[in-house]
């Protein structure tokens, strides 16, 4: 195995939240209580490495396909359940499907039809350590009913084409035993199953595919043009099988690093570790071959060879594992194991442009828990890498610097654990690459019990490192993925309790009201509502219980704690922040009316207090959320009255009061003059 994931198929859409949508018990989970164990405080098994209770969920068009584990053993054993993405419902649930291995969607372009086809299921591909031909089962993905099997399809190194379909390109040798190697280049191409079939057996080389009916009684079936009864061979499902004469040279085996379709195969011939077990690991001295094989007709012949380049062994006596490639930035890489650092090729040359890199921590030499090579996802032009030392490494593929880190720095870019693991950081690895995130999980191979606090899932900015989003999660994984991305939502498996998770923005809800009686213009009144988390996940039967009014929506920065407090029996949070509310009123006139902005509590209120214009007559009030990360926006009216205010009514009028004082100075002037009257006759009638 190198030292590449499959993590970033391009188009996928996930998360900018840690909202939970809703949760769904696969088996019993978190802490046992009691003490008549070894180990006080023990937790319930979550599979560690070898019994995962949750691989290779499946998500196409808004369900999520996955099969249930029985008691200790891995998920082979119990259903296949097909659920709504969105709220967990079940759509249907079958015993007679397998362990899943991918969903196909073809979309058909020709002369007689065109749109794409309903979904498909397959199982078989052979999964990790598959060899030679192998058998496909078929079933429709809106049912679960079997469909029909492929038997014979080839194994190499799968892509997709145009149209949905699966292209498996192989380096076959077709020499005969001890003759000089003679290397085809083969295609095979599952769209061509869907061709007109004939019957009686193909002698045209490579081995053709056989289809046959499979799980159906009562006659013949037609899917898709492919009639029973069986079996039905398909004439030629190759695009092409050609020879490569110049491969005859190479004194090992080739094998394929990368395929990019419609363009080039990037190969690899030499002695390099191709082991997955670091026991059996092994320092090469002898040189060893890139090269580069054609892909695109209309550069030059399918099969030319473009470029080679033959390579010493390193200085350091090192081992050298292949790594992953981006057609973008035309690069791909290799690592060196024991130093942990990464090495670019240029894709149009073949030659070296960087490296090798400064080393990582130490512990990435240990790669993840299925594959112990240093690990590496290419995307958006960049290589980012992450390992048991808990450090996420972003590197730009031109140069090979490192534009960022994450987990190494302080208050949200830290994966530091303390003594929790006895390790320093928590071992993270990369899940998925989407919309600009890299998602990512703490997980080991096996984990002891109980599991270590302090674990989470993180989506972090794929541009620079900052951190977006955590939640409290331990997802042990193995052999196949626990953690998938599609149409904005992720769903994991989290081993803390045991449960599926499924995170991403959900709906909510707003209630408003106002004064129910009319109120007089001028008067303050008070306007107040709720806003409240109405996903699926509300509904069940824990937070039904404890949220009787609804489980209040969470601003993006208290989401984590909040969501850990309605979901994961963990505290309130002491610092919750409610969402903001926007409040505007119609006026009688028909006018908008902004009246202001409110936030939500830990119980969903809202209020506002309005004191009413001058303008009387009939509003409509209207609240309105507008949506964060972890919800998608609601509104709400309702109605109030403002009457004029009644008329004032003047006070009662009296009789004005006589003026005393004017008659009492009348009555005085009067009196003078009397006294000066009879003043002036005393003084005539004197002798």
């Amino acid at each position: 195995m190198g030292s590449a994931q499959s993590s970033y198929p391009g188009d996928a859409v996930g998360p900018q939240t840690s909202h939970i949508m809703w949760t769904k018990p696969l088996q019993s989970g978190g802490v046992v209580g009691g003490n008549n164990f070894v180990i006080e405080g023990d937790t319930y098994f979550e599979g560690s490495a070898y019994q995962q209770r949750f691989t290779n969920p499946i998500i196409i068009d808004g369900k999520l396909y996955y099969k249930e584990p029985v008691s200790f053993s891995g998920p082979s054993m119990g259903p296949t359940d097909c659920v709504d993405l969105r709220t967990g419902k079940l759509i249907w649930s079958r015993a007679d499907v397998p362990s899943l291995s991918f969903g196909y969607i073809y979309d058909v372009q020709d002369p007689n039809q065109h749109g794409v086809y309903p979904p498909l299921l397959f199982s078989g591909g052979g999964g990790f350590f598959a060899f030679g031909p192998v058998t496909w089962q078929a079933f429709d993905a809106d049912t679960g009913n079997p469909l029909f099997n492929i038997t014979n399809v080839p194994s190499g190194t799968t892509l997709l084409g145009p149209n949905g379909e699966h292209l498996i390109l192989s380096l076959v040798n077709l020499a005969p035993r001890g003759a000089p190697p003679d290397y085809y280049l083969q295609e095979w191409n599952s769209s061509k199953l869907w061709e007109p079939e004939y019957s009686g057996p193909s002698t045209s080389p490579p081995v053709v595919p056989v289809i046959t009916t499979g799980g159906w009684t009562g006659g013949i079936v037609n899917i898709m043009g492919m009639y029973g009864p069986t079996p039905t061979y398909v004439p030629s499902s190759y695009d092409f099988n050609v020879s490569i004469p110049s491969l005859s040279t190479l004194s090992a085996t080739p094998t394929v690093v990368a395929a990019f379709y419609n363009d080039m195969l990037i190969c690899e011939a030499g002695t390099m570790p191709s082991s997955s077990t670091i026991a059996f690991r092994t320092v090469s001295s002898t040189p060893y071959t890139y090269f580069a094989i054609n892909l695109n007709a209309s550069v030059g012949a399918i099969g030319q060879v473009l470029w080679t380049n033959t390579l010493s062994a390193p200085a350091s006596n090192v081992s050298v594992l292949t790594g992953p490639a981006d057609p973008t930035a035309r690069v791909f890489t290799e690592a060196y194991a024991e130093t942990t650092q990464w090495v670019g090729y240029s894709m149009t040359t073949g030659k070296k442009i960087w490296g090798p890199t400064a080393g990582q921590t130490a512990l990435d030499y240990y790669g993840n828990p299925a594959t112990p090579n240093v690990q590496g996802v290419t995307a958006y032009g960049k290589l980012y890498s992450a390992g048991f030392g808990g450090i996420l490494y972003c590197y730009d593929l031109t140069n090979g610097k490192v534009l960022w880190t994450y987990g190494n720095g302080g208050p949200g870019n830290s994966t530091y654990a303390g003594l929790e693991t006895g390790f320093g950081e928590y071992p993270f690895f990369i899940q998925a690459i989407g919309n600009g995130v890299v998602y990512t999980a703490t997980t080991e191979h096996t984990i002891e019990t109980p599991i270590f606090k302090g674990a989470l899932a993180r989506a972090i900015n794929a541009t620079d490192g900052t951190e977006i989003w955590t939640l409290s999660d331990y997802t042990g994984e193995f052999g196949s993925m626990s953690f998938a991305i599609a149409d904005g939502y992720a769903t994991f498996f989290n081993g803390y309790d045991n449960q599926i998770y499924v995170v991403g923005r959900g709906p909510s809800a707003t209630a408003v009201q106002a004064p129910m009686t009319a109120v007089t213009v001028g008067d303050s009144v008070v306007i107040q509502g709720t806003v409240t988390d109405i996903s699926a996940g509300t509904k069940q039967d824990e937070q039904a219980a404890r949220f009787p009014n609804g489980v209040p929506c969470a601003s993006d920065a208290s989401m984590k704690d909040w969501m850990g407090y309605v979901y994961q029996q963990q505290p309130c949070p002491t610092d919750f922040t409610g969402v903001e509310v926007t409040i505007d009123a119609i006026d009688p006139n028909n006018n908008f009316v902004h009246l202001g902005t409110a936030t939500s509590d830990t119980s969903g209120l809202f209020h506002y207090a309005w004191k009413t214009p001058d303008v009387p007559g009939e509003y409509t009030v209207i609240a309105t959320f507008a949506g964060t990360n972890g919800y998608w926006p609601s509104y709400a009216e309702t109605a109030m009255y403002v009457q004029e205010a009644p008329p004032v009514t003047p006070p009662p009028q009296y009789p004005v009061p006589y003026d005393y004082t004017l008659a009492i100075v009348g009555m005085g002037i009067v009196l003078l003059i009397a006294i000066a009257i009879v003043g002036l006759l005393l003084l005539r009638k004197r002798p």
